[in-house]
């Protein structure tokens, strides 16, 4: 009637299978959980706050692939080509100080070692690259074998239709349609990186569901297959909890990595178990409590301490306690003091 021809259910049965590539992206946690890696034709979103690693993260997975011959181009609009760069250098073994000072014998050992390697890098303000061109330049170098199109990131890119987009989230939404596009069209696996809202990263994230962190997160949220949101764990610069708040390809389980900042790398490293992470938690209440005490010498109770330092009160009163107990804080004059200071050695 409307001159459509559908295909019937039974014939729909006799397509069904994975349709796609699997490109294992050496996150054993997050290929595991995508049954041996995510698929070609899919987009991945990875969202940080600034200054995460997000861009590292992305620039390490496109030359690991690159090595096992997966075609792979990053089109960078956050960062320099020569920051990419570098951090390929790094992770290829050449110090940072050598590369950012263009020794010459660092840049020969790097130029020999990405000679052979397909692998794509585009700067955003480089002839005017767009999501669009890049999407089929690596279509046809690929010529029909997997490939890998990294875009850093959806709110700095540019894609048709973006640059006349009147608002942010119209800018986002032009961009993520390009990465939908690029993904269905020339079947290549998009991975791209995401701001967070800031309301994710001022230390309220226990009560923010990450999905709705993504930055204008309307688009993002529909138009991808996996988003994974990267969260620094508290007193350690080198840790990053990675959550998964949304996977169409398996199954949603958080992990944790480690960057080597000589190196540019993150390693993958297991999650600490419930013991380990109620000990960590206390570690950290009671270095709060010994560094306040340090500051405030007119504290007279644990409430006192608790009021001042907010927290959980419980856990407060438990260190506080704790503390007292085994000599490393002593009441003088009524009030709570380190047992080093003033002389009690």
């Amino acid at each position: 009637m409307w001159g459509l021809t559908p295909k019937t259910p039974s014939e729909r049965a006799l397509a069904l299978g994975a349709r796609g590539h699997r490109v294992p992206l050496s996150l054993s946690t997050f290929d595991g959980a995508c049954r041996g890696g995510p698929l070609t034709g899919r987009v991945i979103v990875i969202g940080a706050s600034p200054g995460i690693g997000k861009t590292t993260l992305v620039t390490q997975l496109a030359r690991e692939l690159a090595g096992r011959a997966v075609w792979s181009a990053i089109l960078s609009a956050d960062e320099d080509i020569d920051g990419l760069l570098i951090r390929i250098g790094q992770q290829e073994g050449l110090t940072r100080e050598h590369l950012e000072g263009g020794d010459d014998t660092a840049r020969r050992v790097l130029a020999d070692r990405l000679r052979d390697l397909p692998l794509l890098l585009f700067d955003a303000d480089e002839d005017d690259a767009t999501i669009e061109l890049v999407a089929a330049e690596l279509a046809f170098r690929a010529d029909g074998a997997p490939s890998v199109l990294i875009v850093d990131s959806i709110q700095t890119a540019r894609a048709d239709g973006s640059v006349d987009a009147d608002t942010p989230r119209a800018r986002v939404d032009a961009v993520m349609a390009a990465l939908k596009r690029a993904a269905k069209m020339h079947r290549h696996l998009v991975i791209a990186t995401s701001e967070m809202s800031r309301s994710w990263y001022k230390s309220r994230r226990d009560r923010i569901d990450p999905m709705a962190a993504f930055k204008e997160s309307g688009g993002i949220e529909y138009g991808t297959s996996a988003a994974l949101a990267m969260i620094p764990v508290e007193g350690h610069d080198d840790l990053i909890d990675v959550v998964v708040p949304k996977n169409r390809m398996g199954q949603k389980v958080p992990f944790r990595l480690q960057l080597n900042f000589a190196r540019a790398h993150f390693t993958e490293i297991a999650l600490p178990n419930e013991e380990q992470k109620v000990e960590a938690k206390q570690k950290g209440v009671r270095s709060a409590v010994l560094e306040l005490l340090q500051k405030q010498t007119n504290l007279g109770s644990a409430n006192a301490v608790f009021r001042v330092m907010g927290g959980n009160r419980v856990e407060v009163l438990r260190v506080v306690a704790d503390l007292v107990s085994t000599g490393a804080v002593v009441k003088r004059d009524g009030a709570y003091q380190l047992a080093l200071n003033g002389g009690a050695q």
